[in-house]
């Protein structure tokens, strides 16, 4: 369960989030901020954004930790600690129509050191990508 607030104006926008877990799965928590700014040129906006996001030792744990009863010689017991994952993207806007736009994003995820150093974790970072059209009423 969480929050979400977003603050915008000309200078940009910043979205601050929290969210904890309400299921008793873990118990942990995240919170994050972001900034992000749109670059309009014609049909094609543009839009940087940088943030970072604290998780939770207890989250941590849950997705990135091994446990006593999970390790073995091949997959060492790991406990993962808080930390902080930070981010950087951009999302890329071609408005086709006036109703229909295509869109193209990449966001990189630098995880944290807990997290990086984890045996499940094969890369300290994440790098995402989606394209995909968009309807606007």
């Amino acid at each position: 369960l969480g929050v979400e607030s977003l603050i915008d104006g000309n200078w940009g926008a910043v979205t601050l989030r929290a969210f904890h877990d309400v299921s008793n799965t873990h118990e942990g928590y995240e919170l994050g901020a972001y900034y992000s700014w749109r670059w309009i040129a014609g049909r094609v906006s543009l839009s940087p954004s940088v943030g970072f996001a604290y998780k939770s030792a207890a989250l941590n744990d849950y997705y990135w930790g091994v446990h006593a009863d999970e390790a073995s010689p091949a997959l060492p017991e790991y406990h993962a600690g808080d930390g902080f994952n930070l981010e950087g993207g951009l999302v890329a806007n071609y408005h086709i129509t006036r109703h229909l736009g295509f869109a193209l994003s990449v966001n990189y995820e630098k995880l944290s050191d807990e997290i990086a150093s984890s045996p499940l974790a094969e890369e300290d970072h994440v790098i995402a990508y989606f394209s995909g059209l968009a309807w606007t009423f």
